[in-house]
């Protein structure tokens, strides 16, 4: 396999500190190519490694005279999905109520296309792979491509907002059915979302498959002592779909010591800070803001941790509860999205979407009253190594690149 090259695209990864589970999977499937091209749409001067046959590939997104140019170049093909989407599209409303950014959308991925070969056009490409990351308008542009028999190997991975039409608000996702028609295989990171996907567009069924993401091993966390304060942890963005907020609402109703660290950083952490303030005396918060993979990994190593919490309204499936599990910390989860997926009785517990804050609680103040904690931290692990193990799960994935 290593006379191939793959062709890997991302939004911004190696740059800034988003898209951190990529990094699993590009240090696995790298060694495996004789190069990879990573393209990515956005970069800052934060850039994280990458492995020696990885070469970055920054495409200028479009200005409004490239726009023009591409429109020039190109009326037949926008025509062509304009109307692809005003008769096949199970979101014509959605395109319609908001034609002029969605028109614009189609042109911006238009011109990624173009900007695609012309990186490409000098480059053995015969017995390469495109692979997306997300199933959004990179897989649009290489779908555009594939149309036009630029490309032969078409494929993307997908995960939430890339994938659900309708997350409690409409979620317009463009050209579905001009995608699955010219993508090879759609490679979704939950049963839930593989499930979904064939629901909706059951003609396209056997190009959807599942493929799991998974984390590398790290160790184990320490078994805390029980006469410590309950030690929580959560790890996300601190926005509205991670609600963060209701973490705080839920350390309201515990009277015992409590410990919560949270690491990430987002747009409402200044007023989940100020509302922090407002907890009761028993309640120790520690906001640890963004942290590298390896820092985060070295805290679960050396700091004991009794439960992680997930509060998301939605989700993919989460890497941050794989880590967690992965060293041996139960997690207590919403059931969203492939979440269930992870969270059973071998890991923790599920709670409703719309969970009370005071059930929330309840369940926390119990990891400090289980006899079988450490047991239940054991078979977490146990269930990490079957399931999500980066190596077991990249490898099968690996597989798909023939």
């Amino acid at each position: 396999m290593l006379k191939k090259s793959l062709f890997f695209f991302t939004q911004s990864y190696p740059y800034g500190n988003g898209e951190t589970f990529i990094e699993n999977e590009l240090n696995f499937l790298a060694p495996f190519f004789e190069t990879t091209y990573l393209f990515h749409k956005s970069k800052t001067e934060d850039r994280r490694e990458v492995p020696s046959n990885v070469k970055l590939i920054y495409i200028e997104p479009p200005t409004n005279k490239s726009k023009q140019q591409t429109f020039k170049k190109n009326k037949w093909i926008f025509f062509y999905l304009v109307c692809n989407e005003l008769i096949f599209s199970r979101q014509k409303k959605m395109f319609i109520n908001n034609l002029k950014y969605n028109l614009s959308h189609i042109l911006n991925c238009i011109y990624y296309s173009d900007e695609i070969k012309k990186e490409i056009e000098n480059l053995e490409i015969n017995s390469s792979f495109f692979y997306s990351y997300w199933f959004f308008d990179w897989n649009f542009s290489l779908s555009i491509l594939k149309s036009k028999g630029a490309i032969k190997k078409n494929y993307t991975r997908a995960h939430g907002f890339d994938l659900y039409e309708n997350n409690g608000k409409p979620n317009y996702l463009p050209l579905r059915k001009f995608c699955l028609k010219n993508t090879d295989n759609v490679f979704t990171i939950s049963h839930t979302g593989e499930n979904y996907l064939k629901m909706l567009y059951p003609e396209f069924k056997q190009k959807i498959v599942c493929s799991y993401l998974g984390t590398k091993d790290f160790g184990i966390n320490p078994i805390p002592v029980i006469s410590s304060p309950l030690h929580i942890v959560s790890c996300s963005s601190v926005n509205q779909v991670k609600r963060i907020h209701s973490i705080i609402e839920t350390l309201k109703h515990i009277t015992i010591p409590v410990r919560w660290t949270h690491i990430g950083d987002g747009s409402l952490l200044q007023k989940i800070k100020e509302a922090a303030i407002k907890l009761p005396g028993n309640i120790i918060t520690d906001f640890k803001g963004s942290l590298s993979q390896m820092e985060i990994f070295n805290f679960y190593k050396n700091e004991p941790i009794d439960v992680f919490i997930n509060c998301s309204t939605s989700e993919g499936i989460p890497v941050s509860i794989m880590e967690a599990i992965s060293f041996g910390i139960p997690v207590i989860a919403t059931n969203v999205g492939g979440t269930n997926e992870i969270i059973n009785e071998e890991t923790g517990f599920l709670i409703g979407k719309d969970f009370d804050a005071e059930e929330l609680a309840d369940k926390i103040v119990t990891f400090k009253k289980n006899e079988n904690f450490t047991q239940l931290r054991n078979s977490a692990r146990m269930y990490w190594k079957e399931h999500f193990f980066s190596d077991n799960n990249y490898s099968l994935f690996l597989n798909h690149f023939s």
